[in-house]
């Protein structure tokens, strides 16, 4: 059973993420497996970019 909250009370993860970075695949694919079970907020930066991006998690 997933609990369920408001979504301004929901944890932010923020992953900082590059091209070809075999770790940044590793955190992506274990966070997928996560988001099965916990509801967040996910924000992924690009460090060579410097762009954020922010979505709810379901």
């Amino acid at each position: 059973m997933r609990a369920t909250l408001s979504l301004a009370r929901l944890p932010v993860l923020t992953l900082y993420s590059g091209a070809n970075c075999s770790l940044c695949d590793v955190a992506k694919a274990e966070l997928a497996k996560l988001r099965q079970n916990v509801t967040s907020h996910e924000s992924t930066c690009n460090i060579e970019t410097d762009i954020c991006n922010r979505s709810a998690g379901v």
